[in-house]
């Protein structure tokens, strides 16, 4: 096995990514002993932010861009990606970046660091979680932007961002919220604004199974959507 400079070693060890659809570029390791991993996409495609309709048409690449991971044996882990861009025929040429499911590209971290802060926060402030793992307090909770909609059964009655919003304290429990059964994503958004989220003990033995929630999800609710500013 070779390690991250390319020399052959049996003092070593491989662990999975956990991220789909990507291929590992190289491995390097900086001054501060962290890990910085390159990859690169394997989809063929993406979807046109204008029309919606998929596009296979290459036309480069975007911005490289740098997402926090989960660490590895106490060291920072970043995964860095240079995301293609591809080109719509039906929207007079317009390009538009392709989007991965492991990350949000508002947030700063991948979709699997944002789970593990969000867990570290119950019974805890969102200071104390930015102290911990020594990142900065807006990464703590991601950048999702609050929707309120209100509808019955599948049509959509009232649908507001969040400028529009009086007051997020409408969404706070009235008892202790259960960690392994709420939206602790969202949760973590209205800690984020200064609202206070009472919890329980987490128990691992009690967690929601496949993730399912009573209500519909933004892109069941506002056609057209992606989904974004979830």
């Amino acid at each position: 096995m070779r390690n991250h400079q390319g020399l052959k070693s049996r003092n070593l060890i491989s662990f999975p990514l956990d991220i789909p659809d990507v291929d590992v570029i190289r491995v390097e390791k900086n001054e501060h002993g962290d890990y910085i991993v390159m990859v690169e996409s394997t989809l063929k495609s993406a979807i046109c932010q204008s029309c919606g309709g998929r596009i296979t048409k290459s036309n480069g690449y975007g911005r490289e861009i740098e997402l926090w991971h989960l660490p590895i044996l106490g060291h920072r882990l970043y995964i860095r990606l240079r995301p293609k861009r591809y080109e719509c025929p039906n929207c007079k040429g317009k390009t538009s970046t392709q989007e991965l499911d492991w990350y949000n590209p508002k947030s700063p971290n991948t979709k699997a660091y944002d789970r593990s802060l969000m867990l570290q926060m119950v019974n805890s402030t969102v200071e104390d979680v930015s102290r911990k793992e020594d990142i900065g307090y807006d990464a703590v909770g991601g950048a999702g932007v609050i929707h309120q909609v209100t509808y019955r059964d599948d049509v959509v009655l009232e649908h507001k961002t969040e400028n529009e919003i009086t007051s997020n304290d409408f969404y706070v429990p009235e008892k202790r919220a259960y960690p392994g059964w709420c939206d602790l994503e969202f949760c973590a958004a209205l800690i984020l604004r200064g609202v206070e989220i009472p919890f329980t003990t987490f128990d691992p033995s009690d967690v929601q199974l496949n993730g399912a929630c009573p209500g519909k999800i933004f892109e069941e609710l506002v056609p057209g959507s992606d989904g974004k500013e979830v």
